[in-house]
């Protein structure tokens, strides 16, 4: 069952960067972009987690260590993610972005410990091939991947992620429940996101975050961006939670033919040959990855 919410989960994370570049699009500060859904959605876990009776901040100093440290390398990483999508073509950023898996997988392994078997191995190998095949189409197709500015920007963000995930990972390590954990991370976010939100509205982009924050939510596409990605935040808090950095990465790859969809209504991107053949690798390899022979 955990494992379906995460294909679920997976799915729908190209249709919440297709808002941010929307809102992005209208020159909302991409800090502001990111920060919203927790300065709207947290306080309300937080109220619910004591109405519950399990509001547990994590006892561990380490936990919020990981956690600050998470969020100055995310804070950089989706910024640089929503400057490539403006920068390039959306299904593009989609493909590249995804590769962030093998990044997360290898640090997994070897910074956390995470066993991999030989089939598992394989899986994750037959993932790049297909994401790869993804990421190479055929000249005369309209979703050529195009190296520019943008592209960089990605790429970047790509190696940033999976560091990222890892911190993230290594701060559920030190609690010791799952409402110790999600008070943790709504405390750490609203502590940690907010000192950079502010910081960054007022000394780097000088505007005011306050004034810039109504707006958003008054926003069609900002409203809207902001209630899925604050669901989204709490399904994933338990996904990272309860499942291997490992699974959670290559299930990540699966997003690709959700982006594509998306693409394909929205910026009439193309399928190509190669494409079909990266999505049948994709699916085999997450088939190995969950079912064992």
């Amino acid at each position: 069952m955990i494992t379906l919410l995460a294909i679920v989960y997976n799915l729908t994370q190209p249709y919440i960067d297709l808002l941010r570049k929307k809102t992005a699009q209208k020159k909302y500060s991409s800090l502001t972009i990111l920060h919203a859904p927790n300065l709207l959605g947290h306080p309300l876990g937080i109220a619910a987690l004591f109405l519950l009776g399990m509001f547990v901040v994590p006892t561990d100093p380490v936990f919020f260590l990981f956690w600050f440290m998470m969020i100055a390398i995310a804070s950089v990483q989706l910024t640089l993610n929503i400057w490539g999508m403006l920068e390039t073509k959306f299904f593009g950023v989609q493909i590249l972005s995804k590769l962030s898996f093998v990044v997360s997988s290898v640090a997994a392994i070897l910074i956390i410990g995470e066993p991999l078997s030989g089939q598992r191995a394989f899986a994750l190998g037959l993932a790049t091939v297909g994401v790869v095949l993804f990421a190479w189409p055929t000249r005369t197709e309209n979703t050529r991947l195009v190296w520019d500015r943008g592209i960089f920007f990605v790429l970047v963000s790509v190696v940033l992620s999976g560091f990222t995930t890892i911190f993230y990972k290594l701060a559920t390590l030190h609690t010791a429940s799952y409402s110790e954990f999600l008070t943790g991370r709504f405390v750490g976010d609203l502590i940690g996101w907010t000192a950079v939100w502010l910081f960054a509205s007022f000394f780097i982009v000088r505007r005011n975050p306050f004034i810039e924050l109504g707006r958003l939510i008054v926003d069609k596409h900002g409203g809207r961006m902001i209630l899925v990605a604050a669901v989204s935040t709490l399904v994933g808090s338990w996904l990272i939670f309860k499942l291997p950095v490992t699974t959670i990465s290559i299930l990540s790859t699966l997003t690709i033919p959700t982006a594509y969809l998306i693409g394909r209504y929205s910026y009439d991107d193309h399928f190509t040959t190669r494409m079909w053949l990266g999505s049948l690798c994709i699916v085999v390899s997450v088939l190995l990855f969950i079912i064992p022979l």
